[in-house]
């Protein structure tokens, strides 16, 4: 899934100038390259694993690189997870199953220009 994102962002234009597996990669490779939108992974919350981590990284940006734009992509099943992900700091949510190439550009442009993508988890969010 990662490397069809970056070549969708790749194909729609933009340059991807870090992938970070986790939330200490990020905060290393932000400081040798700084990123105007960083794409979170907040996950699914049926996983073995709980989607803290995502949730953390966006909160991170939120609070330490609030320039950054978030865009927190998850998959379903859990229904608060986008509300969550809004909460800590992500500037669209989208599910990740959803994610076409148009749609995608969308949320890109929207959220470089300081926007934030109202889409139906923003708009359930208010």
């Amino acid at each position: 899934r990662r490397d069809g994102l970056v070549s969708r962002l790749m194909l729609l234009g933009y340059h991807v100038a870090v992938i970070a597996d986790h939330l200490d990669h990020y905060i290393t490779a932000t400081r040798e390259c700084p990123v105007d939108l960083a794409v979170v992974n907040v996950g699914r919350s049926d996983e073995a694993l709980p989607p803290v981590h995502g949730l953390q990284t966006v909160a991170y940006i939120h609070t330490h690189q609030r320039r950054v734009q978030v865009l927190a992509l998850f998959q379903p099943p859990d229904p608060e997870l986008p509300f969550r992900a809004f909460k800590a700091g992500a500037g669209s949510v989208e599910d990740f199953d959803h994610l076409r190439p148009a749609l995608l550009g969308r949320l890109v442009a929207t959220l470089l220009r300081g926007d934030r993508y109202a889409n139906s988890y923003y708009q359930a969010r208010i």
